[in-house]
């Protein structure tokens, strides 16, 4: 089976979550798309089949413990495609298939035409998405949303990948109300790290990482001493939640970083890498292979990386996450404190006004 980075599958679990619309538009739908949305399936698997029927229309699971939670009878599986995704993860609570991920590489897709061909695909099943058309081809998201039938569909494309979530939401809360509930809490990402088998010195170099001299945890006061223009970025300020955006262009060599800041301390930076840059310092492969030398091996196999052009290194006894990309002849870097993100996130569902 193919590989999917790690990064966006992770990006669809735990970040992906589309924006909340007026429940009023589920007015829209016909009573044809809702039942669509009922029946939906991708190769026979519906939301609502237990692993027992998965198995008996020929699908064979294999366990994906990476993702289990049993404090929130959370049960994954990863499933093998002959045809058609490259990447297919089942997601069960309390004995019943609650959420499936789907991927599409880039090979397949060519295959079958492009992005568009699954997003009209979906269209034709569901009816028009809550984004107009015009804005699906800009951004390539969508999202369906069954208020009545407690379902949800999310499309993305991104760098020449296709994920698709579907997801019934009422198990969804379910699984979130038990993971807040745990004893052990949520905001320690060290509590989740059985299986990180980094050493002592790799943990410290995750620590200590740095780009021209910027650290996660420094105040933008650090940051403007190293001789760093900060230009807040209106779209990254949340006052409520105490989170500040900046941007920084054409500092040290580099062409753009995205700087926020968590309770005065920066916890997520961004750096860009465009196509002349790229040139000069010998392509996608430079920074990746100097991540490595820096943090060791990713998550996925060299090979995996190198055909992707995507990996994820994930510090979890540290609280630290790398992510590199490429998309449209730019790479990008991403370096998160993943127990800053955890906080954040809940801060943000704590205080968000949804009208109820």
């Amino acid at each position: 089976m193919k590989m999917i980075p790690a990064c966006f599958l992770l990006g669809l679990l735990i970040l992906g979550s589309p924006r909340l619309v007026n429940a009023a538009d589920d007015d829209f739908h016909t009573p044809e798309s809702v039942q669509a949305a009922r029946d939906f399936s991708i190769d026979g698997l519906k939301l609502g089949m237990t692993p027992e029927e998965v198995r008996a229309v020929g699908t064979k699971l294999t366990r994906d413990p990476e993702f289990d939670c049993p404090e929130a009878k959370l049960v994954a599986y990863k499933v093998e495609v002959p045809k058609g995704p490259d990447y297919l993860v089942l997601f069960f609570f309390d004995g019943k298939l609650y959420k499936m991920n789907v991927g599409y590489l880039a090979e397949t897709l060519k295959e079958i035409g492009s992005w568009r061909t699954i997003y009209h695909r979906m269209v034709a099943d569901l009816g028009t998405s809550q984004e107009p058309e015009e804005s699906v081809a800009t951004s390539h998201q969508a999202n369906w949303q069954f208020y009545k039938l407690e379902r949800h569909f999310y499309f993305d494309s991104s760098s020449d990948t296709v994920f698709l979530t579907a997801t019934d939401k009422v198990a969804a809360r379910e699984v979130a109300r038990l993971r807040k509930t745990k004893p052990t809490g949520t905001s320690d990402p060290a509590q989740s790290a059985v299986g990180d088998t980094h050493t002592p010195e790799a943990n410290q170099a995750a620590l200590d990482f740095s780009i021209s001299g910027i650290k996660l945890g420094m105040t933008p006061e650090e940051v403007t001493a190293l001789g760093a223009q900060l230009k807040p970025d209106a779209d990254g300020n949340l006052p409520a939640v105490k989170l500040a955006g900046y941007s920084i262009n054409h500092f040290s060599g580099l062409d753009y970083l995205g700087l926020t800041f968590f309770e005065g301390k920066l916890y997520s930076m961004s750096v860009a890498y465009d196509t002349s840059t790229l040139e000069k310092v010998g392509g996608w492969s430079t920074i990746y292979h100097r991540l490595v030398t820096k943090l060791g091996a990713p998550q996925e196999p060299e090979e995996t990386a190198e055909a992707n052009k995507a990996a994820r290194w994930m510090f979890l006894k540290v609280g630290r996450s790398f992510d590199i990309v490429m998309s449209n002849d730019t790479a990008l870097v991403v370096v998160t404190d993943l127990t800053a993100a955890i906080k954040l996130a809940e801060r943000k569902e704590a205080t968000a006004n949804v009208g109820f």
